[in-house]
């Protein structure tokens, strides 16, 4: 099959022919039907740091099962699935208690194992969640980007002492579905804070009741936050979050722009929540899944053939896409003819 591979921190990624993998126990082989194509492909092709091994990248993941390892039948061939982004190893203490993304094997598709820019991809069982009205397409950003931001939305709901309004600062990608959840789940009052215009605008048209532009003094407009979200994460998006949320309110960083918070009884108003957030759990995947097959909070998608992958990463570095892009492939054929034979009764 075709897959778009890093071989190491020394080489580039490339399309190449590699072996259909096979499933073993508790596993499951998906015959890709979509895979985004986010930032943190871009960071990780610029990467340093040396892989232990090659790897196909992309890790927002949706498909079709196509055969199952020995122990999974509770799925048919055909049934439509997207994959978490987050790989956990469903034994340790996070994991028995459903915090999944702290696990403490944590890992990632497309990073740590073999991911979806390919024709077929291996995944464990429990790591998947039906389709019932979304295609691959529609669903494959849900994976990553619809996850990582509805964890962040419900934690700072979660921790803020009565959230009626909501700072998300970075309306791009993740922050774009931030809006939509925060709206959902909440109905919060949304402030969008961001350096792009047409991003700000999109912003106030997913929901948001303010768009302000985040080279502006922005924390003297808004008159206090009980929560903000920020997924940008410098130092000085860090400052600002603390200069506007209320005293019992909560801060949740998502972002990765290295910044950093100075910290004490001074420097934080009291009672505050400062949280770091990562990934989502599975009961949060279901919830995007859910309310994205609820017509709420879904995301537009430009598409892109396997073949054209470096094309998509060009754009999304260069900042011209108008959607996620997302790489989709044909809809399935028949089973691999030694698929059909792995599922014989046993």
């Amino acid at each position: 099959m075709k897959a778009y591979r890093r071989l190491n921190a020394g080489s580039a990624a490339g399309l190449t022919t590699v072996p259909v993998p096979r499933p073993g126990p508790g596993e499951v082989l998906l015959r890709v039907g979509a895979a985004g194509v986010c930032g943190t492909d871009l960071e990780l092709l610029r990467a340093t740091a040396p892989f232990t091994r090659a790897v196909t990248l992309g890790h927002e993941n949706a498909g079709w099962v196509d055969a199952a390892g020995p122990g999974v039948d509770d799925l048919e061939t055909g049934q439509a699935v997207l994959v978490s982004c987050v790989r956990f190893c469903g034994d340790c203490a996070f994991c028995r208690t459903g915090a999944e993304n702290h696990c403490a094997s944590f890992g990632a598709r497309g990073i740590t194992e073999d991911g979806g820019f390919a024709e077929y991809m291996i995944a464990d069982r429990r790591q998947l969640v039906t389709l019932k009205t979304l295609s691959p397409t529609e669903a494959a950003p849900l994976a990553d980007a619809g996850l990582s931001a509805y964890h962040a939305v419900t934690s700072a709901i979660r921790h803020a002492h009565g959230a009626e309004t909501m700072v998300i600062v970075g309306v791009g990608g993740l922050g774009g579905f931030a809006v939509q959840y925060a709206k959902a789940v909440s109905g919060v009052r949304v402030v969008a804070i961001d350096r792009n215009s047409q991003r700000l605008r999109t912003a106030l048209e997913l929901g948001a009741a303010q768009a302000l532009h985040g080279d502006e003094d922005w924390p003297d407009a808004i008159d206090g936050a009980d929560a903000v979200v920020d997924f940008v994460g410098t130092d000085a998006t860090l400052a600002a979050a603390v200069n506007v949320v209320r005293p019992g309110g909560a801060i949740v960083v998502a972002g990765r722009g290295g910044g950093i918070l100075p910290f004490g009884r001074e420097l934080v108003p009291p009672g505050v929540a400062l949280l770091s957030s990562r990934g989502g759990t599975m009961r949060d995947l279901e919830d995007v899944v859910r309310l994205a097959e609820s017509g709420v909070c879904r995301a537009s998608v430009e598409e892109f053939a396997l073949e054209d992958i470096a094309t998509a990463l060009h754009r999304l570095a260069e900042g011209t896409l108008g959607a996620r892009a997302v790489i989709t492939f044909p809809t399935p054929a028949k089973p691999l003819p030694w698929a059909v034979r792995d599922q014989a009764p046993r």
